[in-house]
């Protein structure tokens, strides 16, 4: 909110203040998440609680999609499931910045078949089976993603450097950028002048 009312000394005080006081919020691993699941992997063993499955989003990474929707054995005692991957026992999650989480899972509420088409789902092999369709789109994402974080910055960068310049809302700002206007590229020509480090000029 101090960025957005453009006291931006302000906002550099409050934010070295979050980073001492919450650098799990700013340190790009996910730390609270990673507690949550070892307390949750922790807690599950103590009930006696084995299985453990991991939830399914699309579109997804190669990494995750070898493993999503997948049941593991947390002790790795149970042959009809692969055990969970050490290195996700020990971390808490598949990889940094991973949005997958993982459920106490029981076969007590499916029928044997499905328990069995379980079994086969869970133990076939460990390979990216991502269609072509669904690895553009989550590229596609990603790109978008950066490109919206590189956008941000590049806009408070203007905001706080050049105001006179700045669109008055950061949408407006994305549509100059995207359609090239007259008034972008007034602002790079200004930002080459001042000498000011932009992430992107395109």
């Amino acid at each position: 909110y101090l960025k957005i009312d453009g006291k931006f000394d302000e906002a550099k005080k409050e934010e070295k203040k979050l980073r001492e006081a919450l650098p799990h919020l700013f340190d790009g691993k996910d730390k609270a998440k990673r507690e949550e699941n070892l307390r949750r992997f922790a807690q599950w063993e103590s009930m006696g609680i084995d299985l453990v499955r991991t939830t399914t989003h699309h579109p997804t990474c190669a990494e995750c999609a070898i493993l999503q929707g997948r049941i593991f054995s947390l002790s790795g005692k149970d042959q009809r499931f692969p055990a969970l991957p050490a290195h996700i026992k020990a971390s808490g999650v598949i990889h940094d910045g991973c949005k997958h989480t993982f459920c106490a899972y029981s076969e007590r509420f499916v029928s044997e078949q499905e328990l069995n088409e379980l079994i086969i789902f869970s133990n076939r092999p460990f390979a990216d089976e991502r269609s072509v369709e669904e690895k553009q789109r989550y590229d596609e994402m990603m790109k978008r993603s950066v490109q919206y974080q590189q956008d941000k910055r590049n806009y408070d960068l203007i905001r706080e450097q050049l105001p006179e310049l700045a669109p008055k809302s950061f949408n407006a700002f994305r549509r100059m950028k995207n359609t090239n206007s007259t008034g972008y590229k007034k602002i790079i020509d200004a930002i080459d002048k001042a000498g000011i480090s932009f992430d992107e000029k395109n």
